[in-house]
């Protein structure tokens, strides 16, 4: 983790706010606190808007760093305003498997307090600490790309530091929903109901299947 992200270190806490996922606060949860910059002042930032409007790869370096791998025409009409460079204080924080890690942006903060029209909150996992109210949805649980036994931390950061980027850019462009760059990953529960199996990971990211946790809640509110 240290050589991808070398501004991360390790700790762990107590459990002070119970959930789902948190639901002992006898037990510390891990985590792993760094800072991100995905935008520099040398990023070609219209370049980098092309690159997820067409979901292209990036590459991702030191403290998280975008850079274009694409020979793509430049999205129109983004430009660099104060504000866009800002590093942000970011928390990966590791619960008991089979949930999986969620991230958190600390400073500045990113959650449904400060933006409460944000279309990629996970609303229902507050940090364990009570820090944001809401986690970056930087993955989508349900679709299986992170698992305890095939992926890393790395991966997860290098998802946050796209996640952020993205947010930077829809937050200066108007903060719309319709706003946010390239595909989104539905957040509804009749959506979510349709398109995740009954077998699957749950979308909360608790790591139950969808039948044994939120599933059952959508349902009986009528969202099917």
């Amino acid at each position: 983790m240290r050589a991808r992200f070398p501004g991360f270190s390790p700790g762990e806490r107590l459990v002070a706010v119970t959930s789902v996922v948190w639901p002992d606060s006898r037990h510390p949860y891990r985590y792993w606190r760094g800072w991100l910059q995905p935008l520099t002042p040398h990023a070609e930032v219209g370049l980098l808007a092309a690159h997820f409007e067409r979901d292209l790869p990036l590459r991702v370096g030191p403290y998280g760093a975008l850079f274009p791998t694409a020979d793509v025409p430049p999205k129109g009409g983004v430009v660099a305003r104060p504000g866009l460079y800002v590093p942000y204080r970011v928390e990966l924080v590791y619960p008991e498997p089979p949930a999986v890690p969620h991230v958190y942006v600390q400073y500045p903060r990113v959650d449904e307090g400060a933006f409460p029209n944000h279309p990629h909150l996970l609303s229902a996992r507050p940090h364990p600490a009570g820090g944001p109210r809401s986690a970056a949805c930087v993955f989508a649980p349900h679709e299986g790309l992170w698992t305890w036994e095939g992926a890393t931390g790395a991966q997860i950061l290098e998802w946050a530091a796209i996640w952020l980027a993205k947010h930077v850019l829809w937050a200066q462009q108007g903060g719309r929903p319709q706003d946010w760059l390239g595909d989104q990953a539905p957040h509804d529960r009749s959506t979510l109901l349709r398109t995740t199996r009954p077998s699957a990971p749950c979308w909360c990211g608790s790591g139950r299947a969808s039948q044994r946790c939120c599933r059952r809640t959508a349902q009986a509110s009528g969202a099917a």
